[in-house]
């Protein structure tokens, strides 16, 4: 797999504002070897060193809206750059735009939350949500 290690715009060294020692861009994942070495296309970043993080834990109560309250959590934590690693719980109400298009649906009643992931900062989100019904029908798409 080839790597490319990618600098800040206008600053080539070591200093501040370089990016070099924090991501690489891969290009050429294995699955695409041998297909167009001419033109590599990036496809990912990632760390090439171990960064420190934080944990919070957040406890929402029965009728509080989960977007909402992660919005808000965000905002008040000022974070930046913040991921989503568990979620245990059911929902009352759910809205969920599905995938690859802009049908939103809202689903009433009592829901499992089987998975949430995602990416939250101060300023925006993406997040993912499946819920389950009483009959093991699973439901998913971005969280509205």
């Amino acid at each position: 797999m080839a790597t490319n290690r990618g600098t800040s715009q206008g600053n080539s060294g070591e200093g501040q504002g370089s990016l070099t020692s924090e991501y690489e861009v891969m290009l050429n994942p294995p699955e695409t070897e041998g297909m167009n070495p001419a033109e590599p296309v990036p496809t990912a970043l990632a760390t090439t060193r171990a960064h420190p993080t934080s944990a919070y834990v957040l406890r929402l109560l029965p009728d509080d809206d989960l977007l909402q309250e992660l919005q808000r959590f965000a905002q008040e934590k000022n974070l930046s750059a913040a991921y989503l690693s568990s979620c245990v719980g059911s929902t009352g109400r759910t809205r969920l735009r599905m995938a690859g298009g802009s049908r939103v649906v809202e689903f009433d009643g009592k829901f499992e939350i089987v998975s949430l992931s995602g990416t939250l900062s101060s300023s925006g989100h993406h997040v993912h949500m499946s819920i389950a019904d009483c009959d093991g029908n699973v439901f998913g798409g971005h969280l509205m």
